[in-house]
C-alpha cells in the first residue's frame, strides 16, 4: 500500500523502510496501541500462557466478546498459518486459563458472556505466501491476516490481506451466494417481513462504499468491514434487526430510532433496533458515520 505526502501542489511518495527489525519491536508497537490499530479490540495480556503454550497477545473483541490471539512475525513465516488450528483449539479447550486472564484485567463484567465458541486468530507479518492466502479461504471464519509496512518518518501501515481462491458459498433468502462461512441468515429465525428489512439493510450497507466486503455471517451476527475491523453488526431477531455501530464521535439521533450506548466495556459502541422499512434511511445515516470513523 504505497503512501504519498502532499506539500503545496506536489505529491511525493514516502519510501518504505526495508531494514530488518526485531519481532519484539513490531509486537510492542501494535500491542501497546492495540485499540488504535484494531478499534474493536480490548487488550488483555502480554505473552499469556494458555493450555501450556505461550502466545504473543490475548485480546477481547468488543461487541462479540470473543477471545482473540494476536501473533506477530517479523518477516514471512511459512509455518504460522499452518499453526493456527493449534491456536484455535487452545483457546476453545482452555477456557479457565482465558477467564483468569480476563478477570485480572477486568476486561468484561460478566465472564458468562465470553464467546468461547467463536475464538478469533489474527496474524500480523511483513508478508504472506500465496499458499497461506489460499489456506485463509478455508479458515475465514476465525482467521484474519494483516500485513504491516514501516515507512520513513515513523509511519506504519497495517493492511488486511484477502484470501486467494474461492470460499464456500452460503445462500441467503434471496438466493445470492456470498462468502459467509458455515451460517446463512435462515438460522436467525426472522419473520418474513423482518427478513425483507434485513435484505434491504444488507444491500444498502454494501452500497455505501466500494471497499465494503459482503456481510460475514457467524452464529450471532452479520459483520460489515471496509478498511479494517467491523464498523457495523446486524443481529437479526424474530421481530426486528438489531444494529450495532462503532463510532468515535456521537452519532446522529434520528427521531425514528431509539439509539442507546453499549456498556462501558464496549467503548464507542451504540445500538438500535430496526422494525420496518421506514427506519432504514435514518439507520443508514448512523451506519455511514460509523463507516467514516473506521477509515
Amino acid at each position: 500500500m504505497p503512501l504519498f505526502r502532499m506539500k503545496g501542489g506536489s505529491v511525493a511518495r514516502i519510501s518504505p523502510q526495508e531494514h530488518r527489525i526485531k519481532e519484539e519491536s513490531i509486537h510492542r508497537t501494535i500491542e501497546e496501541n492495540l485499540t488504535a490499530f484494531f478499534s474493536d479490540m480490548i487488550f488483555v495480556a502480554h505473552k499469556p500462557r494458555i493450555g501450556g503454550k505461550e502466545f504473543d497477545t490475548l485480546a477481547l473483541q468488543k461487541g462479540t466478546n470473543a477471545p482473540v490471539i494476536v501473533e506477530y512475525k517479523r518477516e514471512k513465516d511459512r509455518s504460522v498459518v499452518e499453526q493456527v488450528s493449534l491456536y484455535y483449539v487452545k483457546l476453545k479447550n482452555n477456557k479457565s486459563d482465558v477467564m483468569i486472564l480476563l478477570q485480572r484485567q477486568d476486561a468484561i463484567e460478566d465472564l458468562g458472556e465470553v464467546d468461547f465458541e467463536n475464538p478469533q486468530i489474527i496474524v500480523v507479518a511483513k508478508e504472506f505466501t500465496p499458499e497461506q492466502r489460499e489456506i485463509l479461504a478455508l479458515m475465514s471464519g476465525y482467521l484474519r491476516l494483516f500485513r504491516y509496512q514501516l515507512y520513513e518518518g515513523g509511519l506504519i501501515s497495517l493492511e488486511e490481506v484477502e484470501a486467494l481462491g474461492s470460499t464456500a458459498l452460503t445462500k441467503t433468502r434471496d438466493g445470492r451466494g456470498t462468502a459467509l462461512g458455515a451460517y446463512g441468515i435462515d438460522h436467525f429465525g426472522m419473520k418474513a417481513e423482518v427478513a425483507r428489512v434485513y435484505e434491504r439493510l444488507d444491500k444498502e450497507i454494501s452500497s455505501l462504499d466500494s471497499r465494503i466486503k459482503p456481510g460475514k455471517i457467524n452464529k450471532f451476527f452479520i459483520g460489515y468491514g471496509a478498511t479494517g475491523p467491523y464498523f457495523c453488526l446486524l443481529k437479526p431477531r424474530v421481530h426486528f434487526v438489531r444494529v450495532e455501530v462503532k463510532c468515535h464521535r456521537r452519532p446522529p439521533r434520528p427521531k425514528a430510532l431509539k439509539i442507546r450506548k453499549a456498556p462501558d466495556y464496549r467503548a464507542f459502541t451504540y445500538f438500535f433496533d430496526v422494525h420496518s422499512h421506514t427506519q432504514i434511511a435514518p439507520a443508514l445515516r448512523v451506519i455511514k458515520i460509523a463507516l467514516e470513523d473506521s477509515r
